[in-house]
């Protein structure tokens, strides 16, 4: 039996004169499927290879993410996502990964017990879903075909519609999530071999955040080699358009300090979550950092802006 792989690679991501022979995964721990690799002509980056039968990764040889092999292969950076995927009413995941690709576990047990499946591979067409890694998805009915939809990245946010019940995995290609402007959303930083990866790393939430209809993104960003940001933020994009062609304004920092400046989450980014534990019907949001902790903020805790703030560097400013 033998299953595709891929590799992927950047410039300074493979050691100069790394073979196909060194980067050979090896057979898949549970099918005992045996990879052959392939690559294309003019493709700089294809999704890493997993078991097409049981999507178990096939390991590179030698190899970790995009950052090199101290990363490790399995390192993390899974950044799930609770969602309705199928639409029966309970809570599945869409699980991604340090490499840039999305699995969809199916929840075959209640509300209240969930047990889930075996995952399958998220793809567009014959390929499967990939962008940049530590992305957290986010998912919200944009479509009203009673499936909903998927926000990523493919460098930029983008919207990929599903296909339909047929295939509960099978999305359309991406759609580039646009400002009234119409730049696209550009939320991270670039790939600088010195500096490491600083692409991906977006939290995304989507959510109707004032009660209009229309569906919202929060997002948690951080301040990547090169990122348009100066620390980590839990921003707000506003839908001016519809769920059906959205178009968003430019963000808005929705946490403060004491002091009335954006509140800042460290070094890597921040993670939020919108709740409404106290089932008063207006948001709460809770945030994780890479320090380790969870914080909890009602509306009344959000702050309020004092003054003048930048959240954008200028053209010239790549520090950290």
């Amino acid at each position: 039996m033998e299953m595709d792989a891929w590799i992927w690679s950047r410039p300074g991501a493979i050691p100069r004169g790394t073979t196909i022979s060194t980067l050979r995964p090896g057979p898949c721990p549970k099918t005992s499927a045996t990879a052959t690799m392939r690559t294309e002509p003019g493709r700089a980056m294809k999704a890493a290879g997993r078991c097409t039968f049981c999507a178990t990764p096939a390991r590179p040889a030698g190899r970790g993410s995009s950052q090199g092999p101290l990363d490790g292969f399995n390192g993390g950076y899974s950044n799930p996502l609770l969602v309705d995927w199928n639409g029966d009413g309970l809570l599945d995941l869409i699980v991604g990964d340090m490499l840039g690709l999305f699995d969809y576990y199916p929840n075959r047990g209640t509300q209240t017990q969930p047990r889930f499946g075996s995952p399958f591979r998220l793809h567009v067409g014959s390929e499967p879903l990939f962008g940049p890694w530590r992305v957290q998805a986010g998912a919200g009915h944009f479509s009203g075909a009673g499936l909903p939809d998927i926000v990523t990245m493919d460098l930029d946010l983008s919207l990929y519609r599903r296909m339909g019940p047929e295939d509960l995995s099978a999305l359309k290609p991406g759609e580039k999530l646009r400002y009234e402007d119409g730049e696209t959303i550009k939320t991270h930083g670039l790939y600088t071999p010195l500096k490491g990866d600083g692409r991906g790393r977006t939290k995304i939430q989507v959510v109707d955040w004032d009660g209009n209809g229309r569906l919202d993104l929060v997002l948690g960003v951080g301040p990547q080699p090169n990122s348009a940001f100066k620390s980590s933020y839990v921003l707000l994009c506003r839908n001016v358009g519809s769920n059906p062609e959205p178009l968003f304004k430019r963000p808005e920092v929705l946490l403060f300090n004491q002091e009335g400046q954006p509140l800042e989450f460290w070094r890597h980014g921040a993670h939020p979550t919108l709740v409404d534990w106290d089932q008063d019907g207006k948001w709460e949001i809770v945030v994780g950092a890479d320090m380790g902790f969870l914080w909890y903020f009602k509306p009344a805790h959000f702050g309020t802006p004092q003054g003048e703030f930048e959240i954008f560097r200028t053209p010239d400013d790549d520090a950290l």
